[in-house]
Protein backbone atom coordinates (compact mmCIF):
# COMPACT_ATOMS: atom_id res chain seq x y z
CA UNK A 1 0.00 0.00 0.00
CA UNK A 2 1.13 3.58 -0.40
CA UNK A 3 3.15 4.21 2.83
CA UNK A 4 1.20 7.47 3.61
CA UNK A 5 -0.98 10.09 1.79
CA UNK A 6 -0.69 13.64 2.59
CA UNK A 7 -3.48 16.56 1.92
CA UNK A 8 -3.55 19.92 1.15
CA UNK A 9 -6.00 22.38 0.91
CA UNK A 10 -5.52 25.87 -0.77
CA UNK A 11 -6.96 28.45 1.01
CA UNK A 12 -8.34 31.96 -0.25
CA UNK A 13 -5.46 34.26 0.38
CA UNK A 14 -3.34 31.57 -1.58
CA UNK A 15 -1.43 29.70 1.61
CA UNK A 16 -1.71 25.97 1.81
CA UNK A 17 -2.26 23.71 4.66
CA UNK A 18 -1.75 20.37 4.84
CA UNK A 19 -2.89 17.27 6.81
CA UNK A 20 -0.67 14.39 6.77
CA UNK A 21 0.55 11.32 9.19
CA UNK A 22 4.06 13.16 9.59
CA UNK A 23 2.21 16.25 11.23
CA UNK A 24 3.56 17.89 14.45
CA UNK A 25 0.17 18.96 15.53
CA UNK A 26 -2.03 16.26 16.34
CA UNK A 27 -4.90 18.59 14.84
CA UNK A 28 -3.59 17.77 11.17
CA UNK A 29 -3.42 13.98 11.14
CA UNK A 30 -5.83 13.11 8.40
CA UNK A 31 -8.54 9.72 8.74
CA UNK A 32 -10.27 8.06 6.92
CA UNK A 33 -9.06 8.86 3.27
CA UNK A 34 -10.78 8.03 -0.06
CA UNK A 35 -11.63 8.80 -3.75
CA UNK A 36 -13.07 7.43 -7.02
CA UNK A 37 -12.10 8.12 -10.44
CA UNK A 38 -14.57 7.80 -13.50
CA UNK A 39 -15.14 7.83 -16.74
CA UNK A 40 -16.32 10.12 -18.25
CA UNK A 41 -15.41 12.98 -15.62
CA UNK A 42 -11.80 11.86 -14.02
CA UNK A 43 -11.83 12.10 -10.83
CA UNK A 44 -14.79 12.08 -8.70
CA UNK A 45 -15.61 12.39 -5.55
CA UNK A 46 -13.18 12.21 -1.97
CA UNK A 47 -13.56 12.83 1.41
CA UNK A 48 -11.06 13.11 4.54
CA UNK A 49 -11.83 13.57 8.13
CA UNK A 50 -9.84 16.13 9.84
CA UNK A 51 -9.79 17.74 13.52
CA UNK A 52 -11.86 20.73 12.87
CA UNK A 53 -10.03 23.75 12.02
CA UNK A 54 -9.49 27.38 14.26
CA UNK A 55 -7.89 28.64 11.08
CA UNK A 56 -10.70 29.05 8.61
CA UNK A 57 -14.71 28.62 9.09
CA UNK A 58 -16.11 25.70 7.05
CA UNK A 59 -18.06 27.98 4.97
CA UNK A 60 -14.58 29.50 3.92
CA UNK A 61 -13.26 26.08 2.79
CA UNK A 62 -16.11 25.88 0.34
CA UNK A 63 -14.47 26.01 -3.34
CA UNK A 64 -10.95 25.45 -1.59
CA UNK A 65 -8.97 23.13 -4.05
CA UNK A 66 -7.64 19.92 -2.48
CA UNK A 67 -5.03 17.50 -3.53
CA UNK A 68 -3.95 13.97 -2.10
CA UNK A 69 -0.73 12.81 -2.98
CA UNK A 70 2.30 10.56 -1.58
CA UNK A 71 5.68 9.94 -1.76
CA UNK A 72 7.55 11.67 -4.67
CA UNK A 73 4.79 14.27 -4.38
CA UNK A 74 2.63 12.15 -6.69
CA UNK A 75 -0.52 13.29 -7.16
CA UNK A 76 -3.17 10.82 -6.16
CA UNK A 77 -6.63 12.72 -6.28
CA UNK A 78 -7.21 16.70 -7.24
CA UNK A 79 -10.79 18.23 -6.52
CA UNK A 80 -12.27 20.84 -4.69
CA UNK A 81 -14.13 21.03 -0.96
CA UNK A 82 -17.98 20.41 -1.76
CA UNK A 83 -19.30 19.63 1.59
CA UNK A 84 -17.94 20.33 5.50
CA UNK A 85 -20.12 17.94 7.92
CA UNK A 86 -19.48 17.18 11.69
CA UNK A 87 -18.68 13.94 12.30
CA UNK A 88 -18.06 14.58 16.03
CA UNK A 89 -17.48 17.27 18.46
CA UNK A 90 -14.28 17.40 17.16
CA UNK A 91 -13.97 16.27 13.46
CA UNK A 92 -15.29 17.38 10.30
CA UNK A 93 -15.47 15.67 7.03
CA UNK A 94 -14.41 17.23 3.94
CA UNK A 95 -16.36 16.05 0.89
CA UNK A 96 -14.70 17.02 -2.36
CA UNK A 97 -15.52 17.33 -6.35
CA UNK A 98 -13.49 16.45 -9.20
CA UNK A 99 -12.34 19.42 -11.03
CA UNK A 100 -14.40 18.22 -14.01
CA UNK A 101 -17.40 19.47 -11.98
CA UNK A 102 -16.04 23.01 -13.03
CA UNK A 103 -17.62 22.09 -16.39
CA UNK A 104 -21.05 22.88 -14.89
CA UNK A 105 -20.51 25.93 -13.11
CA UNK A 106 -21.67 28.54 -15.92
CA UNK A 107 -24.95 27.36 -16.70
CA UNK A 108 -25.62 30.74 -19.50
CA UNK A 109 -22.49 30.10 -21.79
CA UNK A 110 -23.85 30.00 -25.07
CA UNK A 111 -21.76 29.49 -28.47
CA UNK A 112 -22.27 29.77 -32.13
CA UNK A 113 -20.41 27.80 -33.99
CA UNK A 114 -22.42 27.13 -37.26
CA UNK A 115 -26.02 27.16 -37.54
CA UNK A 116 -27.45 25.53 -40.50
CA UNK A 117 -31.07 25.63 -39.16
CA UNK A 118 -33.29 27.43 -41.68
CA UNK A 119 -35.70 28.17 -38.72
CA UNK A 120 -33.46 30.37 -37.29
CA UNK A 121 -34.15 32.76 -39.81
CA UNK A 122 -37.51 35.00 -38.92
CA UNK A 123 -39.61 37.56 -40.63
CA UNK A 124 -38.67 41.76 -40.16
CA UNK A 125 -40.30 43.04 -36.59
CA UNK A 126 -43.10 45.37 -36.86
CA UNK A 127 -40.36 48.09 -35.96
CA UNK A 128 -39.01 47.09 -39.12
CA UNK A 129 -42.12 46.52 -41.50
CA UNK A 130 -42.84 50.61 -40.98
CA UNK A 131 -39.92 51.30 -41.82
CA UNK A 132 -40.06 49.04 -45.03
CA UNK A 133 -43.58 50.38 -45.55
CA UNK A 134 -42.77 53.80 -45.97
CA UNK A 135 -40.53 52.87 -49.38
CA UNK A 136 -42.19 49.66 -50.67
CA UNK A 137 -46.01 47.80 -50.83
CA UNK A 138 -45.60 44.61 -50.05
CA UNK A 139 -43.14 42.95 -47.58
CA UNK A 140 -42.57 39.09 -48.63
CA UNK A 141 -41.59 36.62 -45.48
CA UNK A 142 -38.53 33.97 -46.19
CA UNK A 143 -40.55 30.82 -46.49
CA UNK A 144 -38.49 27.40 -45.69
CA UNK A 145 -38.72 25.23 -48.97
CA UNK A 146 -37.62 21.46 -47.77
CA UNK A 147 -36.20 19.69 -50.79
CA UNK A 148 -34.77 15.89 -50.54
CA UNK A 149 -30.82 17.14 -51.32
CA UNK A 150 -30.88 20.83 -51.15
CA UNK A 151 -33.08 22.56 -48.04
CA UNK A 152 -33.84 26.46 -48.94
CA UNK A 153 -34.72 29.63 -48.00
CA UNK A 154 -36.76 31.65 -50.22
CA UNK A 155 -37.92 34.96 -50.37
CA UNK A 156 -40.99 35.15 -52.78
CA UNK A 157 -42.94 37.54 -54.86
CA UNK A 158 -46.48 37.45 -56.47
CA UNK A 159 -47.37 38.45 -59.93
CA UNK A 160 -48.91 41.85 -59.85
CA UNK A 161 -47.34 43.29 -56.52
CA UNK A 162 -46.25 46.89 -56.24
CA UNK A 163 -42.90 47.80 -55.42
CA UNK A 164 -42.15 44.57 -53.30
CA UNK A 165 -39.77 43.72 -50.44
CA UNK A 166 -38.52 40.16 -48.87
CA UNK A 167 -36.42 40.38 -45.52
CA UNK A 168 -34.85 37.58 -42.97
CA UNK A 169 -33.11 37.79 -40.06
CA UNK A 170 -30.87 35.46 -37.76
CA UNK A 171 -30.58 36.25 -34.35
CA UNK A 172 -26.67 35.40 -33.25
CA UNK A 173 -28.07 35.63 -29.46
CA UNK A 174 -26.75 38.00 -27.01
CA UNK A 175 -23.12 38.38 -27.05
CA UNK A 176 -22.23 36.94 -30.29
CA UNK A 177 -21.58 38.22 -33.46
CA UNK A 178 -21.25 36.39 -37.27
CA UNK A 179 -18.19 36.25 -38.48
CA UNK A 180 -19.24 35.13 -42.29
CA UNK A 181 -21.86 33.32 -43.50
CA UNK A 182 -22.50 30.81 -46.75
CA UNK A 183 -24.92 31.10 -49.90
CA UNK A 184 -25.28 29.09 -52.93
CA UNK A 185 -27.73 31.40 -54.55
CA UNK A 186 -30.59 31.17 -57.07
CA UNK A 187 -33.16 33.15 -58.60
CA UNK A 188 -34.58 33.93 -61.95
CA UNK A 189 -35.38 37.32 -61.73
CA UNK A 190 -33.56 39.81 -63.71
CA UNK A 191 -30.70 42.80 -62.54
CA UNK A 192 -33.62 45.15 -62.47
CA UNK A 193 -34.10 43.36 -59.11
CA UNK A 194 -31.61 43.65 -56.29
CA UNK A 195 -30.68 40.82 -54.06
CA UNK A 196 -28.23 40.78 -51.07
CA UNK A 197 -26.66 38.76 -47.99
CA UNK A 198 -25.01 39.92 -45.16
CA UNK A 199 -25.01 41.40 -41.15
CA UNK A 200 -26.88 44.24 -39.84
CA UNK A 201 -26.18 45.82 -36.31
CA UNK A 202 -30.10 45.10 -35.06
CA UNK A 203 -33.41 43.86 -36.71
CA UNK A 204 -34.43 47.58 -38.00
CA UNK A 205 -30.49 47.78 -40.11
CA UNK A 206 -29.45 50.80 -38.24
CA UNK A 207 -25.94 49.57 -39.89
CA UNK A 208 -25.25 46.83 -41.92
CA UNK A 209 -22.39 45.12 -44.25
CA UNK A 210 -24.07 42.88 -46.71
CA UNK A 211 -22.94 41.57 -50.22
CA UNK A 212 -22.83 43.54 -53.54
CA UNK A 213 -26.16 42.78 -55.52
CA UNK A 214 -26.14 38.89 -56.50
CA UNK A 215 -28.95 39.64 -59.22
CA UNK A 216 -26.75 40.46 -62.18
CA UNK A 217 -29.34 39.12 -65.12
CA UNK A 218 -31.64 36.99 -65.84
CA UNK A 219 -31.53 33.43 -63.74
CA UNK A 220 -28.72 34.25 -61.54
CA UNK A 221 -26.95 32.13 -59.55
CA UNK A 222 -24.27 32.88 -57.12
CA UNK A 223 -22.10 30.81 -54.66
CA UNK A 224 -19.89 32.17 -51.92
CA UNK A 225 -19.02 33.35 -48.05
CA UNK A 226 -19.93 36.89 -46.99
CA UNK A 227 -17.04 37.58 -44.17
CA UNK A 228 -18.21 41.00 -43.38
CA UNK A 229 -15.98 44.00 -41.72
CA UNK A 230 -18.15 44.45 -38.87
CA UNK A 231 -18.89 42.28 -36.06
CA UNK A 232 -22.82 42.36 -35.87
CA UNK A 233 -25.27 40.37 -34.40
CA UNK A 234 -28.19 39.54 -37.08
CA UNK A 235 -27.74 37.87 -40.26
CA UNK A 236 -29.52 39.96 -42.63
CA UNK A 237 -31.69 38.75 -46.67
CA UNK A 238 -32.72 41.72 -48.43
CA UNK A 239 -34.58 41.19 -51.88
CA UNK A 240 -36.60 44.06 -53.61
CA UNK A 241 -38.05 45.47 -56.71
CA UNK A 242 -39.15 49.31 -57.54
CA UNK A 243 -41.84 48.51 -60.21
CA UNK A 244 -44.43 46.12 -60.02
CA UNK A 245 -44.28 42.27 -61.02
CA UNK A 246 -44.82 41.05 -64.21
CA UNK A 247 -47.67 38.64 -64.64
CA UNK A 248 -47.20 35.29 -65.66
CA UNK A 249 -44.61 34.46 -62.56
CA UNK A 250 -43.90 34.61 -59.14
CA UNK A 251 -40.35 36.25 -58.49
CA UNK A 252 -37.92 34.30 -56.03
CA UNK A 253 -34.85 34.82 -54.45
CA UNK A 254 -33.39 31.50 -53.27
CA UNK A 255 -30.75 30.44 -51.06
CA UNK A 256 -29.75 27.55 -50.38
CA UNK A 257 -27.08 25.49 -48.05
CA UNK A 258 -27.26 29.01 -45.62
CA UNK A 259 -24.65 28.72 -42.86
CA UNK A 260 -23.81 31.23 -40.52
CA UNK A 261 -20.47 30.95 -39.18
CA UNK A 262 -19.69 32.78 -35.12
CA UNK A 263 -17.08 34.68 -34.21
CA UNK A 264 -15.34 32.96 -31.95
CA UNK A 265 -11.68 32.29 -34.19
CA UNK A 266 -11.56 28.74 -34.70
CA UNK A 267 -10.33 27.66 -38.35
CA UNK A 268 -12.73 26.23 -40.47
CA UNK A 269 -12.94 22.45 -41.86
CA UNK A 270 -13.52 20.83 -44.86
CA UNK A 271 -14.67 22.41 -47.76
CA UNK A 272 -17.91 24.55 -49.10
CA UNK A 273 -20.54 23.95 -48.82
CA UNK A 274 -20.08 21.29 -45.96
CA UNK A 275 -17.19 23.67 -43.81
CA UNK A 276 -17.33 23.09 -40.04
CA UNK A 277 -15.33 22.92 -36.98
CA UNK A 278 -13.53 19.86 -35.81
CA UNK A 279 -14.84 18.71 -32.34
CA UNK A 280 -11.67 18.79 -31.11
CA UNK A 281 -10.91 22.53 -32.05
CA UNK A 282 -14.33 23.21 -30.55
CA UNK A 283 -13.41 21.45 -27.17
CA UNK A 284 -10.56 23.24 -26.95
CA UNK A 285 -12.01 26.34 -27.44
CA UNK A 286 -15.22 25.54 -25.24
CA UNK A 287 -12.97 24.80 -22.26
CA UNK A 288 -10.78 28.44 -22.80
CA UNK A 289 -13.60 30.25 -22.68
CA UNK A 290 -16.13 28.54 -20.24
CA UNK A 291 -14.26 26.88 -17.77
CA UNK A 292 -10.81 28.75 -17.89
CA UNK A 293 -9.96 26.88 -14.49
CA UNK A 294 -9.56 24.09 -16.27
CA UNK A 295 -5.96 23.36 -18.37
CA UNK A 296 -5.37 21.63 -21.73
CA UNK A 297 -2.10 20.68 -23.24
CA UNK A 298 -0.73 19.62 -26.43
CA UNK A 299 -1.88 16.20 -26.04
CA UNK A 300 -5.18 16.15 -24.07
CA UNK A 301 -7.08 16.91 -26.74
CA UNK A 302 -7.22 14.08 -29.43
CA UNK A 303 -7.38 15.70 -32.92
CA UNK A 304 -10.77 14.90 -34.20
CA UNK A 305 -10.95 14.61 -38.17
CA UNK A 306 -15.31 14.59 -38.68
CA UNK A 307 -16.23 17.71 -39.62
CA UNK A 308 -19.35 18.92 -37.26
CA UNK A 309 -21.27 21.20 -39.77
CA UNK A 310 -24.25 21.89 -36.82
CA UNK A 311 -23.49 23.32 -34.10
CA UNK A 312 -25.37 26.09 -31.68
CA UNK A 313 -24.78 25.68 -28.30
CA UNK A 314 -27.72 28.37 -26.84
CA UNK A 315 -27.31 28.83 -22.95
CA UNK A 316 -26.16 26.14 -20.86
CA UNK A 317 -22.89 24.27 -19.33
CA UNK A 318 -20.27 23.58 -21.01
CA UNK A 319 -20.72 20.38 -19.99
CA UNK A 320 -23.58 19.75 -22.26
CA UNK A 321 -21.69 20.91 -25.09
CA UNK A 322 -19.18 17.94 -23.96
CA UNK A 323 -21.04 15.39 -24.19
CA UNK A 324 -23.07 16.86 -27.48
CA UNK A 325 -19.26 16.65 -29.36
CA UNK A 326 -18.70 13.34 -27.75
CA UNK A 327 -21.83 11.45 -29.06
CA UNK A 328 -20.28 12.05 -32.51
CA UNK A 329 -17.35 9.55 -31.89
CA UNK A 330 -13.67 9.82 -31.51
CA UNK A 331 -11.07 8.75 -33.67
CA UNK A 332 -12.03 4.84 -32.84
CA UNK A 333 -15.89 5.79 -33.66
CA UNK A 334 -16.44 5.17 -30.01
CA UNK A 335 -17.63 7.89 -27.76
CA UNK A 336 -14.19 9.45 -26.35
CA UNK A 337 -13.60 9.22 -22.63
CA UNK A 338 -12.94 12.29 -21.37
CA UNK A 339 -12.64 14.59 -17.70
CA UNK A 340 -10.27 16.08 -15.79
CA UNK A 341 -6.93 14.89 -14.15
CA UNK A 342 -3.74 15.90 -12.40
CA UNK A 343 -3.03 19.69 -13.20
CA UNK A 344 -6.59 20.20 -13.65
CA UNK A 345 -6.01 18.90 -17.46
CA UNK A 346 -8.77 18.39 -19.64
CA UNK A 347 -8.63 14.90 -21.58
CA UNK A 348 -10.56 13.63 -24.49
CA UNK A 349 -9.23 10.25 -25.76
CA UNK A 350 -10.29 7.24 -27.27
CA UNK A 351 -10.46 4.70 -24.82
CA UNK A 352 -7.33 2.24 -24.42
CA UNK A 353 -5.40 4.85 -26.15
CA UNK A 354 -4.02 7.07 -22.85
CA UNK A 355 -3.30 5.66 -19.30
CA UNK A 356 -1.02 2.88 -17.94
CA UNK A 357 -1.95 -0.76 -18.17
CA UNK A 358 -1.91 -2.55 -14.80
CA UNK A 359 -0.73 -5.86 -13.91
CA UNK A 360 -2.20 -7.94 -10.86
CA UNK A 361 -2.08 -11.06 -9.61
CA UNK A 362 -5.07 -12.89 -8.35
CA UNK A 363 -4.25 -15.38 -6.02
CA UNK A 364 -2.45 -12.56 -3.92
CA UNK A 365 -4.67 -9.38 -3.93
CA UNK A 366 -7.08 -9.44 -6.42
CA UNK A 367 -10.46 -11.04 -6.55
CA UNK A 368 -12.33 -10.58 -10.02
CA UNK A 369 -15.81 -10.32 -10.93
CA UNK A 370 -17.54 -10.99 -13.74
CA UNK A 371 -20.99 -9.91 -15.09
CA UNK A 372 -22.35 -12.11 -18.04
CA UNK A 373 -23.44 -10.34 -21.65
CA UNK A 374 -26.73 -9.74 -22.07
CA UNK A 375 -29.26 -10.36 -25.25
CA UNK A 376 -30.62 -7.17 -24.31
CA UNK A 377 -27.29 -4.95 -25.54
CA UNK A 378 -26.86 -6.92 -28.90
CA UNK A 379 -28.03 -5.75 -32.33
CA UNK A 380 -26.60 -6.07 -35.55
CA UNK A 381 -27.51 -3.13 -37.19
CA UNK A 382 -29.09 0.61 -36.41
CA UNK A 383 -30.96 3.17 -37.57
CA UNK A 384 -30.46 6.53 -36.75
CA UNK A 385 -33.13 9.45 -37.22
CA UNK A 386 -32.18 13.08 -37.54
CA UNK A 387 -33.47 16.63 -38.52
CA UNK A 388 -32.16 17.89 -41.98
CA UNK A 389 -31.59 22.01 -41.83
CA UNK A 390 -35.18 22.55 -43.28
CA UNK A 391 -36.68 20.79 -40.37
CA UNK A 392 -37.37 17.36 -41.90
CA UNK A 393 -37.19 13.94 -40.05
CA UNK A 394 -34.85 12.08 -41.78
CA UNK A 395 -33.70 8.53 -41.76
CA UNK A 396 -30.44 6.42 -42.37
CA UNK A 397 -30.11 3.19 -41.82
CA UNK A 398 -28.68 -0.05 -43.27
CA UNK A 399 -29.07 -1.63 -46.49
CA UNK A 400 -32.54 -2.74 -47.83
CA UNK A 401 -34.02 -0.98 -44.05
CA UNK A 402 -36.15 1.31 -46.85
CA UNK A 403 -34.01 4.78 -44.79
CA UNK A 404 -33.72 7.80 -46.67
CA UNK A 405 -30.31 7.04 -47.38
CA UNK A 406 -28.70 3.63 -46.57
CA UNK A 407 -25.16 2.73 -45.76
CA UNK A 408 -23.28 -0.21 -44.96
CA UNK A 409 -21.88 1.13 -42.67
CA UNK A 410 -24.75 0.97 -40.36
CA UNK A 411 -24.29 -2.98 -40.05
CA UNK A 412 -22.26 -5.19 -37.70
CA UNK A 413 -20.30 -7.25 -40.41
CA UNK A 414 -18.42 -8.94 -37.25
CA UNK A 415 -19.44 -12.80 -37.21
CA UNK A 416 -18.55 -12.38 -33.08
CA UNK A 417 -21.31 -10.49 -32.17
CA UNK A 418 -24.29 -13.09 -31.60
CA UNK A 419 -27.22 -11.15 -32.63
CA UNK A 420 -26.11 -11.19 -36.47
CA UNK A 421 -27.74 -14.76 -36.04
CA UNK A 422 -31.22 -12.99 -35.75
CA UNK A 423 -32.56 -11.88 -38.79
CA UNK A 424 -33.68 -8.31 -38.85
CA UNK A 425 -32.23 -7.50 -35.40
CA UNK A 426 -32.21 -3.66 -35.74
CA UNK A 427 -32.67 -0.65 -32.86
CA UNK A 428 -33.15 2.55 -34.24
CA UNK A 429 -31.83 6.04 -32.30
CA UNK A 430 -33.85 9.18 -32.54
CA UNK A 431 -30.79 12.20 -32.43
CA UNK A 432 -31.24 16.02 -33.11
CA UNK A 433 -30.25 18.07 -35.86
CA UNK A 434 -27.24 17.09 -37.93
CA UNK A 435 -26.35 15.83 -41.62
CA UNK A 436 -26.72 12.62 -42.91
CA UNK A 437 -22.76 12.35 -42.73
CA UNK A 438 -23.14 12.80 -38.90
CA UNK A 439 -26.25 10.60 -38.17
CA UNK A 440 -24.09 7.67 -40.16
CA UNK A 441 -20.93 8.40 -37.96
CA UNK A 442 -23.42 8.37 -34.48
CA UNK A 443 -24.89 5.20 -36.40
CA UNK A 444 -20.99 3.93 -36.56
CA UNK A 445 -20.73 4.32 -33.16
CA UNK A 446 -23.48 2.93 -31.39
CA UNK A 447 -22.31 -0.46 -33.53
CA UNK A 448 -18.83 0.34 -31.72
CA UNK A 449 -19.77 0.77 -28.33
CA UNK A 450 -21.81 -2.65 -28.55
CA UNK A 451 -18.40 -4.45 -29.55
CA UNK A 452 -16.29 -2.90 -27.27
CA UNK A 453 -18.85 -3.94 -24.29
CA UNK A 454 -18.56 -7.93 -24.71
CA UNK A 455 -17.66 -7.94 -21.15
CA UNK A 456 -17.82 -6.61 -18.01
CA UNK A 457 -16.75 -7.19 -14.18
CA UNK A 458 -14.84 -5.85 -11.31
CA UNK A 459 -11.77 -6.15 -9.59
CA UNK A 460 -10.76 -5.71 -6.14
CA UNK A 461 -7.16 -5.23 -4.99
CA UNK A 462 -5.26 -4.45 -1.68
CA UNK A 463 -2.37 -3.67 -1.20
CA UNK A 464 1.29 -2.90 -2.96
CA UNK A 465 0.18 -5.50 -6.27
CA UNK A 466 -0.15 -3.35 -9.19
CA UNK A 467 2.63 -3.36 -11.93
CA UNK A 468 2.70 -1.61 -14.70
CA UNK A 469 3.54 -2.15 -18.42
CA UNK A 470 7.28 -0.57 -17.53
CA UNK A 471 7.50 -3.21 -14.73
CA UNK A 472 7.30 -0.67 -11.63
CA UNK A 473 5.33 -2.02 -8.77
CA UNK A 474 2.91 0.73 -7.42
CA UNK A 475 0.51 0.84 -4.56
CA UNK A 476 -3.46 0.48 -5.72
CA UNK A 477 -4.00 3.70 -5.40
CA UNK A 478 -2.65 4.37 -8.55
CA UNK A 479 -4.93 2.79 -11.22
CA UNK A 480 -7.58 4.96 -12.04
CA UNK A 481 -10.31 5.06 -14.63
CA UNK A 482 -9.13 5.20 -18.26
CA UNK A 483 -5.73 2.60 -17.46
CA UNK A 484 -6.79 -1.43 -18.65
CA UNK A 485 -5.82 -4.21 -16.23
CA UNK A 486 -5.00 -7.55 -16.58
CA UNK A 487 -5.41 -10.57 -13.82
CA UNK A 488 -2.69 -12.97 -14.21
CA UNK A 489 -3.05 -16.82 -12.99
CA UNK A 490 -7.05 -15.84 -13.68
CA UNK A 491 -8.06 -19.26 -15.21
CA UNK A 492 -10.81 -18.06 -17.32
CA UNK A 493 -12.51 -15.77 -15.06
CA UNK A 494 -11.33 -12.61 -17.03
CA UNK A 495 -10.10 -12.14 -20.33
CA UNK A 496 -6.17 -10.25 -20.68
CA UNK A 497 -6.53 -6.72 -20.81
CA UNK A 498 -9.62 -4.67 -19.53
CA UNK A 499 -10.81 -1.45 -19.95
CA UNK A 500 -11.81 0.11 -16.46
CA UNK A 501 -14.13 2.64 -16.25
CA UNK A 502 -14.47 3.81 -12.25
CA UNK A 503 -12.43 2.88 -9.40
CA UNK A 504 -13.09 3.47 -5.47
CA UNK A 505 -10.06 3.86 -3.14
CA UNK A 506 -10.09 3.61 0.42
CA UNK A 507 -6.67 4.51 2.39
CA UNK A 508 -8.07 2.88 5.74
CA UNK A 509 -7.99 -0.53 4.27
CA UNK A 510 -5.29 -0.10 1.10
CA UNK A 511 -8.56 -1.27 -0.89
CA UNK A 512 -9.17 -0.52 -4.44
CA UNK A 513 -12.22 -1.47 -6.84
CA UNK A 514 -12.25 -1.52 -10.16
CA UNK A 515 -15.41 -1.94 -12.68
CA UNK A 516 -14.44 -3.40 -15.76
CA UNK A 517 -15.56 -3.05 -19.23
CA UNK A 518 -16.65 -0.03 -21.73
CA UNK A 519 -19.30 1.61 -19.49
CA UNK A 520 -23.05 0.26 -20.13
CA UNK A 521 -25.18 2.62 -22.65
CA UNK A 522 -23.18 5.34 -22.98
CA UNK A 523 -23.50 6.19 -26.33
CA UNK A 524 -27.33 6.31 -25.12
CA UNK A 525 -26.76 8.56 -22.41
CA UNK A 526 -24.73 11.28 -24.80
CA UNK A 527 -27.88 10.57 -27.59
CA UNK A 528 -30.21 11.87 -24.97
CA UNK A 529 -28.01 14.45 -24.09
CA UNK A 530 -27.68 15.53 -27.79
CA UNK A 531 -31.72 15.81 -28.18
CA UNK A 532 -31.73 17.95 -24.94
CA UNK A 533 -28.88 20.72 -26.11
CA UNK A 534 -29.69 20.67 -30.04
CA UNK A 535 -32.30 22.97 -31.45
CA UNK A 536 -35.79 21.49 -32.60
Amino acid sequence: MEDWLACEIELADGTLHRFGPDEADEADIPSSVEWQTQNPGGFADGSVVVHRPEWATREALLFSPARIYGPGNRTRYEGRVRDVSQVDTDSIRLDFEGWSTHLDDNESWRQLYVDRDLSAWTAPTRARRLLLYSVFRHVADPTIEGDSTLPSLALIFEAGWVNPVGEAFYDAGPGQTISSIYYDMTSASTSSYVGQIGVSSDQIVTASDFTADLLTGASSSATGTHTPTAAYRYGYIIFYFIGTVAAGQDQHFTVRRLAVFGDHGLTKAGAAPDEGYLGSDVLAHAISQAAPMLNVSADSIETSTFVITQLVHDSGTVRELVEQVTALGGAGNLPNDWGVYDDRTFYWRTPGTYGRTWRVRRDQVATPNEDGPSSDERFASVVVAYTDAAGATKTVGPLGSGSDYEDARLTDADDNNPATRVVGRTVRRDVGITTQEGAVLIGQAILAEQSANTRRGSVTIQGEAATDEGGFTEPSCAIRAGDRIVVEDEGGVLPSAQYINQTSYSHDTATLTANLGIAPQKVEVLLAQLQAVTPT
